[in-house]
């Protein structure tokens, strides 16, 4: 099957717009997915670090970087992400801390020398739109970081979709479309009519991951895992609950979340995969 180019990426991204600064906040659980990925950031970096930020988009972690002191260099595939990006970061006080952008794949960041940077990250999962190249954008993100330094990402994980958007692979079946069903159960990809999103003229065509095919993308390359996390173990289908929460409860909530995602039989069960990295000589 033809996996998406590029350049669909790219207009994906730029079609999806604003929409992207959105995703963290429309329901409560996105905002505690926002708040692991959150944390799980604050562990990594510390002040002062060169960080390339990889698929940057509008800036939601560019931000979280800047307010850990570090030095950051933006980048997306999208030249709308971009434009967003510094609109975001500029509201939110914290342009001080951007070095650059720059319009960048991540399957080719040959823009940047070997041992660049003490932390190369990559969230909202673009190793997930690679399909079976997804080792050729690890192998870029290792590269451009030195030796002792960390690289973080995060992939759409298979089994916690699937938990959340159960009733919806269902109904591809019951309108006709069980192969796309069965091969998103099978397989992790998401291509077809069964990618396609509301209000797009391009779907939203990806792979998500299991656990175990984090751990098969980490052997044989030079880096040991030194944190990984789900996110939305415990929150995902609980929206109608948590916005009852009170804010002392809400505070103690976001900590249970994070412990259980934590958990290593719990990795693959959230909605995304977050992965750390230290990258070895």
């Amino acid at each position: 099957m033809e996996r998406p180019s590029a350049q669909q990426i790219k207009a994906y991204y730029d079609e999806w717009a604003e929409r992207e600064w959105h995703r963290f906040d429309r329901r409560p659980a996105d905002r505690v997915n926002l708040e692991i990925h959150r944390r799980f950031l604050a562990r990594l970096v510390q002040t002062g670090d060169r960080v390339l930020e990889v698929g940057a988009g509008p800036g939601r972690f560019t931000i979280q970087l800047a307010k850990l002191g570090a030095l950051v260099t933006v980048t997306d595939i999208s030249p709308r992400q971009l434009e967003l990006n510094a609109e975001k970061v500029a509201e939110a006080g914290q342009e001080h801390a951007v070095q650059s952008r720059q319009q960048t794949d991540v399957a080719d960041l040959s823009a940047f020398e070997t041992g660049s940077f003490d932390v190369t990250t990559a969230y909202g999962g673009p190793l997930s739109y690679l399909f079976e190249r997804a080792g050729t954008g690890l192998d870029e993100l290792l590269r451009v970081t030195r030796t002792g330094g960390a690289v973080a990402f995060s992939v759409m994980s298979r089994w916690g979709t699937l938990h959340r958007f159960l009733e919806a692979v269902v109904q591809l079946t019951r309108t006709g479309l069980g192969t796309e069903s069965e091969t998103i159960v099978k397989t992790g990809d998401l291509t077809g009519e069964a990618a396609r999103v509301e209000g797009m003229s391009l779907p939203h065509e990806c792979h998500m991951f299991t656990w175990e095919e984090i751990e098969q993308l980490i052997t044989g390359r030079p880096c040991q895992l030194i944190d990984a996390s789900a996110s939305n173990f415990l929150s995902v289908r609980n929206d109608e609950f948590l916005n009852e929460l009170s804010p002392d409860e809400w505070a103690e909530f976001i900590d249970w979340e994070e412990a259980s995602c934590r958990s290593k039989g719990c990795l693959g069960g959230g909605t995304d995969i977050l992965v750390a990295l230290r990258k070895s000589g």
